[in-house]
């Protein structure tokens, strides 16, 4: 069954699309926000968006997941990072050579109105697949 109202927002649940793939911006479908970077290929040495967007006239908490899109990544380093404004808020280090990302853990944020939130991966010791998650709530 085709997904009723294409893009005029006139469909079951009124919003104007159906998940349209994996992208750097964040989706607002009421007040949920959502963002899937998908398998972005992060090469040595070079700090990659995953996710990257602004906010409008809301502020919204998120839950983030960052993960590996490979099936072995024996010795990579992987930098994960988050800035708001450019400012580095977060990072974390993780050493592959550990199994460290065999767990799913969610770190919590609060993004406020009109910030850009940048979402990046950094591969010390070659080139990997990285993906994000973003998932969260908006307040108007």
């Amino acid at each position: 069954m085709a997904i009723l109202g294409g893009g005029t927002g006139g469909g079951p649940i009124g919003v104007s699309n159906s998940y349209t793939g994996a992208a750097q911006a964040l989706e607002i479908m009421g007040d949920h926000i959502y963002g899937y970077s998908g398998a972005v290929a992060c090469p040595q040495d070079t700090e990659t968006d995953l996710i990257n967007h602004t906010t409008g006239s809301y502020y919204c908490t998120l839950k983030i997941s960052f993960s590996n899109a490979e099936d072995t990544t024996t010795g990579n380093n992987i930098i994960n990072r988050i800035r708001l404004n450019d400012g580095l808020i977060w990072q974390q280090q993780v050493d592959h050579s550990l199994s460290q990302y065999e767990t799913v853990e969610f770190l919590n944020i609060v993004v406020p109105p009109y910030t850009n939130l940048r979402i990046t991966a950094e591969d010390k010791n070659g080139a990997t697949d990285q993906l994000v998650i973003a998932a969260g709530k908006i307040y108007r």
